[in-house]
């Protein structure tokens, strides 16, 4: 009887250890979900910051490309070292 009861607690202590086992990996698991979700967030927040200055560098192209277009001279002729470069600039 002594055996039997013995065997019962070594197996209830077993089960009690895989069952420990299984929610502490669930547990890194759950963490690790976490941190990948943090991670992505940050990008998400980092892609956004950096689609904002470039519309903000693209506004300021356009401004310039207009301010420059506009302003006295601007049908004027042009030496050939500027011309050249305004066509790499402005194709």
């Amino acid at each position: 009887m002594i055996r039997i009861l013995a065997a019962v607690a070594l197996l209830a202590a077993l089960a009690a250890g895989v069952q420990s086992w299984r929610l502490d990996l669930a547990r890194d698991r759950a963490e690790a979900a976490e941190a990948k979700v943090s991670a992505y967030a940050e990008a998400a927040r980092m892609r956004a910051d950096q689609d904002r200055r470039q519309e903000a560098l693209r506004r300021e192209a356009v401004a310039l490309d207009q301010e420059l277009s506009t302003m006295e001279g601007a049908d004027g002729a042009l030496s050939d070292y500027l011309r050249d470069a305004a066509r790499r600039l402005w194709p």
